[in-house]
């Protein structure tokens, strides 16, 4: 009988440890921008980016540095907004890191200039309002004032020289 001969192949790699992700802000305005950077002290590993526990679809708006660890949305959208977390793998294992939420403000400023235009429509006609009580308070208060006089005398009409003596 020949003598068999087997190849074992062992891999040197080691377990991947957890990776983190560092983001240049958790909190973006619609229409900024956001970096996130995966981190591990793992060499030789390929890294994914997970969106709300599914593989991240690349768009033209996101960029990938060259080894894939550093994820850039610019300009940043509303659907942006939601939990990334980053994959570190080797031909060994795998790890995923803790999950990091991106919270996406709206820049419409329609509500702020709504509240303006209202306000200051208001103060107008609080204004008006004034002038007018103003005016026509006034005007009454003047008529008033001529119903209360004494009528100026004029000649013949008047109280007579007789009766002053």
């Amino acid at each position: 009988m020949a003598p068999r001969h087997f190849l074992l192949v062992t891999l040197s790699t080691e377990s991947v440890a957890q990776p983190s992700i560092q983001a240049s802000s958790t909190t973006v305005t619609e229409k900024g921008s956001v970096v996130l950077t995966c981190h591990t002290n793992n060499t030789g590993t390929s890294f994914q980016w997970i969106f709300n526990n599914q593989r991240l679809q690349v768009t033209k708006r996101m960029k990938l540095s060259w080894f894939n660890h550093v994820l850039t949305i610019d300009p940043i959208r509303q659907e942006d907004a939601g939990e990334y977390q980053c994959e570190v793998s080797n031909p060994v294992s795998s790890n995923r890191s803790d999950p990091l939420k991106l919270t996406v403000k709206s820049d419409d400023n329609t509500l702020g200039i709504l509240i303006g235009v209202l306000v200051g429509s208001l103060l107008v006609a609080a204004l008006v309002c004034f002038l007018l009580l103003r005016k026509t308070g006034r005007a009454s208060d003047q008529s008033d004032f001529r119903e209360q006089q004494p009528p100026a005398s004029t000649p013949g009409h008047g109280p007579s020289d007789s009766s002053i003596s």
